[in-house]
C-alpha cells in the first residue's frame, strides 16, 4: 500500500531523532517530489544541513518552510540561528523583528538577540577604541547613524530583490486552494519582475507538473535548481 505523506514524514522523523541522517534525508527529499513547498520537510531538511555546518544549504530551505507556513514559530528561529551562522547580521536583524511582528514569543527570541548583539558590537567596541580622538558622544551618535543607515538599506534592498509578503502568501493560497491558474499568472509575474527569487520558480513547476505541461515543469524546476541546487546537500552527507 502506496505511504501518504504524512506517513512518509514520520518516518522520516523517526530516522532523524535516531540520528540516521541519510536515511531521514532521502524520506524527506521524497516528500519534496510530490510537495516542494512542504514546510516541515523543508524546515527539517534544513536541520539536517545545520548539523552537518552547512548553514548555507540550509537558508533557502527555512526561507521556503518559512513563506510556506509563518505561523510556526520554530521555522523563525532556525532561519534566524542559520543567518547568524552565516554572518548575514543584517538580514537576521531584519528577520527577528519580522518574528516580533508574527508574534513569536520574545523569551524564544531572546538569547538569538542577545547572541546578535554580542557579535554585532564585539567590532565596534574595538572600533571605537582606536578612535582615541572622539568623545564617547561623538562616538555613540556615529554608530546609531551607521545603524540607522544600514537598516535602511537592509528594508530597501528587501523591497528591491524580493516580491511583497502579500504576493507570495496570495500565490500560496492559489496553490493550495487549487486554484492554479491564478497560481501561474501570479508566479509568472513574480518570476519577470524578481527573477532571482527561486519561490515563484518552485510554485510554477508545481503547477505545470500537476497540469501535465512536462517540459515546462522541467524549465521552471531548473530555474529553481539554478537559484539553489537542491542537490548539494547529498553530497555534503555523502
Amino acid at each position: 500500500m502506496e505511504l501518504t505523506i504524512e506517513q512518509v514524514l514520520q518516518q522520516g522523523v523517526a530516522a532523524h531523532k535516531e540520528g540516521k541522517l541519510q536515511d531521514a534525508e532521502h524520506l524527506y527529499r521524497a516528500i519534496l517530489q510530490s510537495q516542494p513547498l512542504h514546510p516541515d520537510a523543508n524546515h527539517n531538511l534544513g536541520v539536517i544541513a545545520v548539523s552537518v555546518n552547512k548553514a548555507d544549504v540550509a537558508l533557502p530551505l527555512f526561507k521556503t518552510a518559512l513563506e510556506s507556513n509563518p505561523k510556526i514559530e520554530q521555522f523563525w528561529l532556525s532561519y534566524i540561528d542559520a543567518l547568524i551562522k552565516e554572518k548575514q547580521f543584517d538580514n537576521a536583524k531584519a528577520v527577528l523583528e519580522q518574528a516580533k511582528q508574527q508574534g513569536v514569543a520574545e523569551e524564544k527570541l531572546n538569547a538569538l538577540e542577545e547572541r546578535l548583539a554580542l557579535i554585532v558590537q564585539a567590532p565596534k567596541s574595538t572600533l571605537s577604541e582606536q578612535k582615541n580622538s572622539l568623545t564617547f558622544s561623538e562616538n555613540r551618535k556615529k554608530l546609531a547613524e551607521q545603524k540607522k543607515r544600514k537598516k535602511k538599506a537592509t528594508k530597501q534592498n528587501l523591497k528591491v530583490n524580493n516580491p511583497s509578503q502579500q504576493q507570495l502568501i496570495s500565490l500560496l493560497e492559489y496553490y493550495q486552494n487549487g486554484r492554479l491558474s491564478d497560481a501561474e499568472k501570479l508566479a509568472t509575474s513574480i518570476s519577470q519582475e524578481f527573477p532571482s527569487h527561486n519561490f515563484s520558480w518552485k510554485i510554477l513547476g508545481a503547477v505545470f507538473n500537476a497540469t501535465g505541461r512536462k517540459p515546462e515543469a522541467v524549465n521552471a524546476n531548473q530555474e529553481a535548481v539554478a537559484l539553489y541546487p537542491p542537490a548539494a546537500m547529498m553530497d555534503t552527507l555523502a
